[in-house]
């Protein structure tokens, strides 16, 4: 596990021994000091003390490392590979944490790691607001297709306790449905199959005029998650989320901002800034009020999410095993049009 790069200090003509470590995520020293202030985990989680990575270029792989200037703590340990180029990027300005998925080249579909990577800043977050957001084009393309909904493998141990531990919903689902902090969407391109259902997971959805959503779900053979379930009937209406569900359909950010699914709807350029005066205007605000709102909200309009998200699971486990489930993928993998039989 990589949490840290190392920078060399050069003297001369030949790199110095000692490094300038750079966190992986905030891309920078903490506080503009030389050296970025870090405390070294084993492989176990446990604290190890510094003399054990005093070679950061050999102990890279071998230590994680909490970054005290953006709060990042790489949780993966186990089965799940971490990759060199993080796949997850998250900074806090302000009391406000911005998140930001970042596979670009796969349309910031979700791995494994990813999920994993996602529940884990989440739960570990001590900012008063967290903004959702990702590089590229797209918002999020839902699983990725090849590791997880084309993959006929179980998924890792790791991640099969981690849904033990919420009763089945989806880990990162349930980190974000019980959160008391504040979440918004900054959603900047397409936000289809889980895409879409972490737009729903948000309080408040600021969409780019680039922005479409799409429960794709139906197309693959499969159920959707819980927020799906739970939310979507609950912004839009039980009637236009049925239809929303039954037929896949994607629609755009100008439909989203008509039905009632986004809050607002604005030019590109002006996404993050409009996420981010939001977010200021709450983390402005006593934070103990605020999340107490937060969680009276969820307990008087919202179901037992784990219950739901139980039942949803259940329902996507029977239905991954379907031969119109596989043709799904298939023809989503050959680019055709799927033919189903109902078996």
């Amino acid at each position: 596990m990589v949490g840290f790069r190392c920078v060399p200090r050069r003297m001369g003509d030949t790199p110095a021994y000692r490094t300038v470590r750079v966190c992986v995520v905030c891309n920078r020293p903490a506080h503009g000091l030389p050296y970025l202030p870090l405390r070294i985990f084993n492989t176990k989680g446990n604290l190890a003390t510094r003399g054990m990575a005093r070679n950061p270029l050999r102990d890279a792989v071998h230590f994680s490392v909490h970054c005290s200037a953006c709060n990042f703590l790489p949780a993966l340990k186990g089965e799940l590979t971490m990759s060199d180029e993080n796949p997850l990027l998250y900074e806090v300005n302000d009391h406000v944490g911005v998140i930001t998925l970042n596979r670009p080249e796969a349309m910031n579909s979700l791995t494994y790691e990813l999920y994993a990577r996602l529940e884990d800043t989440v739960r570990s977050s001590e900012a008063r607001v967290l903004v959702i957001t990702a590089t590229g084009r797209a918002f999020c393309a839902g699983d990725d297709v090849k590791q997880i909904l084309g993959n006929p493998e179980p998924a890792p141990k790791e991640f099969r306790d981690r849904s033990k531990a919420t009763g089945g919903l989806t880990p990162a689902a349930d980190a974000l449905l019980h959160t008391d902090i504040p979440v918004i969407a900054a959603v900047n391109g397409p936000a289809v199959g889980w895409g879409m259902e972490l737009a729903l997971m948000a309080d408040i959805r600021v969409a780019s005029e680039n922005a479409k959503f799409g429960e794709l779900f139906v197309i693959r053979g499969l159920c959707c998650d819980a927020p799906g379930l739970g939310r979507l009937a609950t912004l839009v209406g039980r009637e236009r989320a049925a239809e929303l569900l039954f037929t896949g359909e994607v629609i755009d950010a100008y439909t989203a901002l008509e039905i009632g699914l986004v809050s607002r709807c604005v030019s590109h350029d002006k996404l993050m800034d409009t996420a981010l005066e939001i977010a200021g205007k709450i983390a402005r605000n006593p934070p103990l009020a605020v999340q107490a709102l937060k969680a009276g909200l969820r307990r008087t309009v919202e179901p037992d999410w784990r219950d739901t998200g139980h039942w949803a699971s259940q329902q996507i486990g029977r239905l991954r095993a379907t031969e119109d489930s596989k043709e799904g993928v298939a023809a989503f993998l050959e680019k055709r049009e799927p033919v189903y039989t109902g078996r």
